[in-house]
């Protein structure tokens, strides 16, 4: 008699079968709307692929077919994540201490542009002032994890403590919470961003 190799194993089956059926009882509407939306996504990945094998003479039984298809869906994605990145984007929980009042209220050092020149390096001025940002896994703090406490480069005032440090994988330093009233939150342009400042002297951070 011939025996299956390896042994079934029926317990995890079940567990399975019973997870779906938690899923389906209380999530029903969800899944209905994912799997919608999975099935569209798809169609039109492949209507799309299809009509640019067309316009190139592309056979559309050809390997070619399924690499457009897969461009089509994943080069979008990338583009808007890579996106995120060079702008500085880090997926991080925020937990800031500082409140919305802060907004709005004038920074306590306000140097002229010259004076602030005169008193930062090239690269401190051109992202505290300018607010650019450093590229990716490139900062010297990014990786660090000592124990201390993270200060303005512009002012020196007091902004993070190393306790609240945690990799974010994102490429910059992340942080849950700052010191107290230290930083303060500025809508960007975009409407959905939020720009990090120092509360003292209004830096970029």
């Amino acid at each position: 008699m011939a025996h299956w190799p390896y042994p079934i194993p029926f317990r995890y089956l079940g567990l399975f079968g019973d997870f779906c059926y938690y899923l389906i009882s209380n999530y029903r509407i969800l899944l209905c709307l994912i799997l919608w939306a999975t099935v569209t996504a798809h169609l039109f990945e492949a209507i799309a692929a299809r009509q640019i094998c067309l316009q190139l003479n592309i056979d559309q039984d050809s390997t070619y077919l399924w690499m457009i298809q897969t461009f089509i869906l994943g080069y979008p994605s990338l583009s808007i994540l890579q996106g995120y990145k060079r702008r500085g984007l880090c997926f991080t929980i925020n937990m800031s201490s500082s409140s919305n009042n802060q907004q709005d209220k004038p920074p306590a050092m306000n140097l002229s542009d010259a004076e602030w020149k005169k008193k930062l390096t090239n690269k401190q001025y051109r992202i505290l002032r300018q607010k650019d940002t450093e590229f990716p896994d490139t900062g010297e703090y990014n990786k660090h994890f000592e124990t201390g406490i993270y200060k303005c480069a512009g002012c020196g005032q007091e902004l993070y403590d190393s306790s609240s440090k945690f990799d974010s994988r994102c490429g910059w330093p992340a942080f849950s919470s700052s010191i107290d009233t230290s930083v303060r939150r500025q809508v960007d342009a975009d409407g959905y961003r939020e720009e990090i400042l120092c509360a003292t002297c209004n830096g970029h951070l």
